[in-house]
């Protein structure tokens, strides 16, 4: 299997939940990185188009993604 990791600008790690819940920690460590990390294997080579929601201040923002994976 291909395998592809993204880093977007700008997003914050609130954009992981939107695959599937956990539980975050609450103390207040600083700021978070603006990067997000999807591990995901690709069932082959080929070009595959990524969709991302987040709820962010109460509104539901998506992302889209274009990927080439060989």
């Amino acid at each position: 299997m291909a395998a592809l990791e993204l880093a977007q600008d700008g997003l914050s790690n609130a954009a992981a939940a939107a695959q599937e819940p956990m539980s975050m920690p609450m103390a207040d460590s600083g700021p978070l990185p603006p990067e997000v990390r999807f591990p995901y294997g690709f069932p082959g080579p080929g070009d595959y188009r990524i969709f991302v929601q987040i709820k962010r201040a109460g509104r539901v923002e998506t992302g889209v993604f274009d990927a080439h994976v060989k």
